[in-house]
C-alpha cells in the first residue's frame, strides 16, 4: 500500500505570490530572460522552479516559439490572460489601443495594485511587460 510521507498543507494567496515572484525573478536573474517569458516557461512547466530552471538552460525550443512577443495576444476571439495565463474569450476581457488582453480580474487587480502601491498612479499604463499605453480610458470588448 501507498503511504504518503508528506503532509498536505493549505497556502494562502499571499503564499502563492510570493512563491510566483521568487520564481519569475530567479529565472530573470539567471538567465536575463524578460518577465513575459519567464511566465510562460513557469506556466510550461507547472510552476516546479527546478524544472523551469533546467528547461530554460536546456530547452532552446522554448526560445524558439517566444523569441517575438506578438502585437496582441487575441487569436481569433480567444486569448491567454498573460498574468493568470487562463483562456478568456474577447468578451471576457479588457484591451487597450495596444490591443494587450487581459482577463477583467487581472486587469483590475493591476490597476488597484498600482494605485495602491503609487507604482505609475500618476500615468497608468499597460501591464504588458513593456508597454507605455496609458489608461486613459479602458476598453471593454
Amino acid at each position: 500500500m501507498y503511504q504518503r510521507t508528506n503532509a498536505y498543507c493549505v497556502h494562502t494567496q499571499a503564499d502563492l505570490n510570493k512563491y510566483f515572484k521568487s520564481c519569475v525573478d530567479e529565472l530573470k536573474n539567471d538567465f536575463g530572460l524578460p518577465e513575459s517569458v519567464c511566465y510562460k516557461i513557469l506556466n510550461k512547466t507547472g510552476w516546479i522552479k527546478k524544472k523551469a530552471l533546467t528547461a530554460a538552460s536546456t530547452d532552446s525550443s522554448l526560445y524558439d516559439e517566444m523569441s517575438v512577443e506578438p502585437q496582441t495576444n487575441l487569436q481569433g476571439n480567444i486569448f491567454d490572460c498573460p498574468i493568470c495565463w487562463a483562456t478568456y474569450k474577447s468578451s471576457e476581457g479588457a484591451s487597450l489601443s495596444c490591443l494587450h488582453y487581459f482577463c477583467i480580474p487581472c486587469f483590475k487587480g493591476h490597476l488597484e495594485n498600482s494605485i495602491a502601491t503609487g507604482d505609475n498612479s500618476f500615468f497608468l499604463t499597460c501591464p504588458w511587460e513593456g508597454c507605455k499605453v496609458r489608461i486613459l480610458e479602458l476598453i471593454f470588448y
